[in-house]
């Protein structure tokens, strides 16, 4: 925090913990994010380490074998889904230090209010319009595709 933030007047102790806790809890949405992109990334590495050695045994292996793999998506989709819910709980309670930090509702460009409780991103981004097109769709699409895909693959591998 620089201190032109910390010694204005009539900025009080509880005015800068809320800037720090803010500051802090932004960071970690941040982190939650990039350990998401990461379960996706050692969830595929995983999956794909594991197939690539049953290839190499594949006269060696039981069926049943062959299915191990689907636990790196489905405990991957798991672990992604408590991300997600941790960021939105993190979400809810910026929206309220929003409100503290900036009591007045924002204005657009043209200087007329966004619209009621949005006093910063967290608000503004839950306007419904808004949060419909920044969910990310992609990312439920690749967690059941890869599963379905590590379904399936059993049987082209085994059998080819």
């Amino acid at each position: 925090m620089t201190e032109a933030t910390t010694s204005r007047p009539g900025v009080n102790a509880d005015d800068r913990f809320d800037v720090e806790e803010f500051a802090a809890l932004r960071q970690e949405i941040l982190n939650k994010v990039d350990a998401n992109y990461r379960v996706e990334v050692f969830a595929v590495t995983g999956t794909a380490a594991v197939y690539a050695w049953l290839g190499t045994r594949a006269d060696d292996i039981a069926i049943g074998i062959w299915y191990l793999p689907i636990l790196f998506p489905v405990l991957a989709f798991l672990r992604a889904k408590k991300l997600g819910h941790q960021m939105d709980v993190v979400g809810e309670y910026l929206r309220i230090l929003e409100t503290r930090l900036r009591p007045n509702e924002m204005s657009g460009l043209d200087g007329r209010p966004l619209g009621p409780n949005i006093h910063g991103w967290e608000g503004y981004v839950h306007r419904p319009h808004v949060w419909k097109a920044f969910q990310d769709k992609a990312s439920l699409y690749f967690w059941v595709s890869f599963i379905l895909l590590t379904l399936v693959l059993p049987f082209v591998l085994r059998w080819r």
